[in-house]
């Protein structure tokens, strides 16, 4: 919560029933998470890559390949 106010974001939660959003806004942009860590998440994503966010295929076989992991596995 704090990190995330600290970069300019304001930061509200909703609660219905069982299930908790937690809203960061500025400038425009708006993340939603189910926790204040899940918004520092998205937060930083977006910061570092932009609008361009999206893992491409590339990222994803070096990941795959650095990791070890089997890409039947994913599925």
């Amino acid at each position: 919560y704090l990190a995330v106010r600290r970069k300019g974001y304001s930061v509200r939660v909703e609660r219905k029933e069982d299930v908790e959003l937690w809203y960061a806004e500025a400038e425009g942009r708006r993340f939603v998470g189910f926790d204040p860590m899940e918004l520092l998440a998205l937060v930083g994503i977006y910061e570092t890559f932009g609008r361009d966010w999206p893992a491409s295929d590339r990222d994803i076989d070096e990941f795959f390949r650095l990791f070890d992991v089997d890409k039947s596995d994913s599925d």
